[in-house]
């Protein structure tokens, strides 16, 4: 009964360190998508590609967000934190030059999904900004 028990106990363990090490290689990786935007004058909203790196550890995530169209434009992720649900970080998207946005991102059947607005990180991982904004991406092999 007692190699029952820890052969049980070890099983366990076993799976729930293979889970933690899913879970924190979730978002690790670098994602290739698109967010959108506020449109320009007319009813479409822009459409912006990026490549963003993550690297997650247990409650936070530093990273970098590069800007794949117009010039190359890059900047590190501030404020980095994590929950069981996903992560939000503040950077620079360079809609509004110098505002942060706020990014709150998580894994979707294999997909990087999120959504982003404006101004400084808040207590529910979203900016002060008005709209909420769509992010999705691929990981990039």
């Amino acid at each position: 009964m007692r190699s029952i028990g820890l052969a049980t106990t070890l099983a366990l363990l076993l799976c729930q360190a293979v889970t933690a090490a899913q879970t924190s290689r979730g978002l690790t990786g670098t994602w290739i998508g698109t967010f959108n935007g506020q449109p320009d004058p007319g009813p479409d909203e822009t459409m912006t590609p990026f490549k963003l790196t993550l690297r997650r550890s247990a409650k936070s995530i530093t990273g970098l967000l590069v800007i794949l169209s117009g010039p190359p434009r890059s900047s590190e992720i501030k404020k980095g934190v994590c929950d069981p649900e996903g992560c939000s970080f503040e950077v620079l998207d360079y809609g509004d030059d110098d505002t942060p946005s706020a990014w709150r991102v998580w894994i979707e059947n294999g997909k990087l999904l999120g959504m982003h607005n404006r101004g400084p990180l808040g207590p529910l991982g979203i900016g002060i900004g008005a709209r909420l904004f769509r992010i999705e991406a691929k990981h990039s092999n």
